[in-house]
């Protein structure tokens, strides 16, 4: 089994890479259509080819405005309706595999204590396709 290198691992908006993140998760969820006939004596049946889709994530990192796109532009992304960003999400390494959507920023959360650095962590979901696609050389 090849290994990922969680180093790899990014958010993108639009092409630009969301700055000074230190992880990044998703989850690839669907909800199946559920029937159930007469034939089926009662039991629910899913059918694979017909349900709801979605992709959701969550992101957090160190707050840093110098960033080419900070936790700043997703703050203001939000606070000012800019609607949905195209979203890219996985391994950055030639050859690997990332999930390119529309998506939104659901929301975006800034912690501060005295003597550290402040963190941010925040969420995103699809809206409408996602597709599947392989890093090329550069």
């Amino acid at each position: 089994m090849a290994k990922i290198d969680g180093n790899f691992m990014r958010i993108k908006v639009g092409t630009v890479t969301l700055s000074s993140t230190n992880s990044v998760d998703f989850t690839v969820k669907k909800d199946y259509q559920k029937t159930t006939t007469q034939d089926s004596g009662g039991w629910e049946e899913l059918h694979q080819y017909a349900g709801v889709k979605q992709l959701t994530g969550s992101f957090d990192g160190m707050y840093d405005v110098a960033g080419t796109y900070s936790v700043e532009d997703v703050i203001s992304n939000i606070i000012n309706n800019e609607g949905t960003v195209t979203i890219e999400v996985g391994e950055t390494a030639t050859g690997g595999t990332y999930y390119s959507f529309t998506g939104a920023i659901n929301d975006c959360t800034v912690s501060a204590k005295n003597d550290s650095i402040p963190t941010f962590k925040g969420s995103f979901q699809s809206s409408g396709q996602v597709t599947q696609q392989t890093v090329g050389a550069s």
